[in-house]
């Protein structure tokens, strides 16, 4: 990202608290929400891992990237983080919780193992999201996490 250092003087950094997923995102509503233009190069390619694998689920052709549990808790809890803030566009909120509900819950939650880690995992982040829970899970959110017993 090239930012120039007045807008960030202007909007702020990045939000720390938000730790690993989502951060991005909230920015860029912090950023639209001030009436600032996001421009994106199409062409430019990340090396970016985003899982362990991918799986093939039925109806997703380009099936599903596994996440540890761990992780799952953090887009979980992250997202409803992001629901509740004021220059997050209701409209995206809208679209987005059905979205999450199908590929956390569903896809992940179901269809892809560890099942009852995951779910575990992801009513943690949804309880910690819902109270304003921010930076690194919790010590037993992250052992249990690593440990198989979430």
């Amino acid at each position: 990202m090239l930012i120039p250092l007045a807008v960030i003087d202007a909007v702020g950094g990045m939000d720390a608290g938000l730790f690993i997923d989502n951060v991005d995102l909230e920015w860029s509503f912090r950023m639209r929400a001030a009436s600032y233009v996001l421009l994106g190069v199409c062409d430019a390619r990340m090396q970016h891992r985003l899982g362990d694998a991918r799986r093939h689920v039925p109806g997703m052709p380009r099936g599903v990237v596994v996440h540890p549990p761990l992780r799952l808790y953090y887009m979980m809890r992250n997202r409803v983080l992001l629901y509740r803030l004021p220059h997050v566009p209701c409209v995206w909120v809208a679209q987005d919780v059905p979205r999450v509900l199908v590929k956390l819950f569903v896809v992940r939650g179901v269809l892809i193992g560890p099942r009852r880690r995951n779910l575990r995992c992801m009513l943690r982040g949804l309880w910690d999201g819902s109270r304003g829970r921010r930076g690194p899970a919790p010590g037993d959110v992250m052992e249990q996490a690593s440990q198989g017993t979430v």
